[in-house]
């Protein structure tokens, strides 16, 4: 039997929202950006357009149009990919790029490019998320993960920097700074101890329905190679739990050789792309 597309807009968040959210949830680890833009569209910052590509009567992708010229998909269909994509060259969108699963963004960006449009992977992730029994046992150093506090911000601010030139591809430094701020002032951000002396930083930062990301990790050089980031980690995860939150999400841009959170036991959800279109001529 041929499958019956259909594109479907939504005019608001909780349209979108209202219709959306059983079939996102079914994979919130791979979606869970849809969760972040969902809440900043609430909060006032637009998106050009946001709808859903059904497939005989059931949702088969979702996908929003941002204010930066990209499209995010999430985990989906092949014949969802493209229709979305026929449906946005009827509608003539001027895409910057495509953000999403590896294998959907892929797809998306080999049907859409033309003679004059390249494009290229501009960052490629691995997202884990926390399991059941974590690999580490805890150092008899009197470690503890306390919040970090205004009195802290110089330290941080030179470990957002470091963190940020670090990244594979380096973040740009102000927006890392900014997010560090921001996460420091909504009591999101944590430092390792041990008694007054501070060993590294990590942070939670969106939520979906039941799971938390953990971002900006990071241990000094000079901290490094003691099993320090393991015990931050595992630690972060302890309390995303203690905040009702049912596992841990992070991403991790080294895709080759031994990974700190394949070490610790989390699972490999899948790899999400950003791919950046370019103009030839």
């Amino acid at each position: 039997m041929k499958s019956k597309l259909r594109v479907q807009q939504y005019p608001s968040a909780s349209s979108f929202w209202r219709n959306s959210l059983p079939f996102l949830i079914k994979n919130e680890s791979m979606n869970n950006l849809f969760w972040e833009v969902s809440k900043n569209w609430q909060s006032g910052k637009k998106v050009k357009w946001a709808g859903n590509i059904f497939r005989n009567g059931k949702v088969d992708l979702s996908a929003f149009y941002l204010s930066t010229n990209y499209i995010l998909l999430s985990v989906g269909g092949a014949l969802g990919v493209e229709q979305l994509k026929k449906y946005g060259k009827a509608k003539k969108w001027k895409l910057s790029g495509i953000t999403g699963p590896k294998e959907e963004a892929l797809k998306f960006a080999s049907t859409w490019e033309e003679e004059s449009i390249t494009s290229r992977i501009s960052k490629r992730f691995t997202i884990f998320e926390s399991g059941g029994l974590l690999n580490c046992s805890l150092p008899n150093e009197g470690l503890n993960l306390v919040k970090a506090t205004e009195m802290e911000w110089p330290r941080i601010r030179l470990w957002a920097g470091e963190f940020a030139n670090e990244s594979n591809p380096p973040l740009d430094q102000l927006a890392t700074i900014s997010m560090a701020k921001l996460m420091l002032q909504q009591k999101n951000l944590y430092l390792l101890k041990n008694g007054d002396q501070s060993l590294g930083m990590a942070g939670f930062g969106r939520r979906t329905g039941k799971k938390v990301v953990i971002n900006m990790v990071f241990i000094p050089p000079e901290f490094r190679r003691r099993k320090y980031g393991s015990v931050l980690v595992s630690l972060m995860i302890q309390e995303g739990k203690k905040q009702g939150f049912s596992s841990s999400l992070m991403f991790s841009d080294h895709l080759q050789g031994a990974n700190l959170y394949n070490s610790l036991g989390c699972i490999n959800r899948g790899e999400f792309d950003e791919i950046k279109f370019e103009n030839l001529f």
